[in-house]
């Protein structure tokens, strides 16, 4: 594998990570605050949870593990991590890290960023910003303001049922991008691919951009609550209705 690095808001939350961890700090947050995780090369994994504190957690792999520290700038309610490599001409090394958050708080800002690494985010409220280079992003069951992007990688979200007036944008140079969403969705939604396929189960009726081979579909639906903008340079789009919990055992 290769380096992961910088790390800006922190959180934590797997037990395998925390048994072998290079790094593991608890921090009380009991109200909103600040997270930034910058990673040079490594997974980053978001979620909340009942607790009230942040935890964090993170694992050095490699051949040069030694030669990368967690370094913690945090003050005040911002939590603060960077993976910082000390010696650049000996950087195989990753840093993985897993974060879990009290899931009733509303961020003020949190911010993940891996050159080369997954982010994975779930159950979590407030002005996420997420990216990545050249690998995935998987959003599940968030609101507020969002802004999940990637260069070369694909970009999956799945929503939740919400009355909250979140405003969600999806993006990808090259990647593709798929988000399933509650069959009776509430949004104002935008659509669109410059190169690649563009699907979706909603009734949202697909055009032909005047100049070139790209597609775009727009339009409001239901109250249109929320904004869900989901937009891919050369990759495919597609937005699709989640099935029910059960629908699917139910009609075997």
């Amino acid at each position: 594998m290769m380096p992961k690095c910088m790390v800006f808001f922190a959180m934590a939350f797997s037990v395998p990570l925390a048994e072998a961890a290079d790094f593991h700090k608890t921090y009380d947050r009991a109200s909103s605050g600040f997270i930034t995780i910058f990673t040079w090369n490594g997974d980053i994994k978001l979620s909340g949870y009942d607790g009230r504190n942040v935890e964090v957690t993170a694992v050095k792999k490699g051949p040069d593990r030694d030669l990368v520290e967690i370094q913690d700038d945090s003050f005040g309610n911002h939590v603060h991590l960077f993976s910082k490599y000390l010696d650049f001409g000996r950087n195989n090394a990753t840093v993985d890290y897993e974060v879990r958050v009290p899931k009733e708080i509303f961020y003020n800002q949190i911010y993940l960023k891996s050159n080369s690494g997954t982010i994975t985010v779930k159950g979590v409220a407030g002005s996420l910003r997420l990216e990545t280079v050249g690998r995935a992003i998987e959003v599940r069951d968030v609101e507020g303001m969002l802004m999940a992007s990637s260069v070369s990688g694909d970009v999956k979200g799945y929503l939740k049922q919400t009355t909250y007036r979140s405003v969600l944008r999806f993006a990808s140079i090259s990647g593709n991008i798929s988000v399933q969403a509650p069959p009776d969705l509430s949004a104002q939604v935008h659509l669109e691919s410059a190169s690649g396929r563009l699907k979706t189960d909603f009734p949202l009726e697909a055009k032909e951009t005047r100049y070139g081979s790209g597609k775009f579909a727009f339009g409001k639906l239901g109250a249109g609550n929320q904004v869900l903008d989901i937009r891919s340079v050369s990759g495919a789009v597609t937005l699709s209705k989640k099935q029910a919990e059960g629908a699917g055992k139910a009609a075997k």
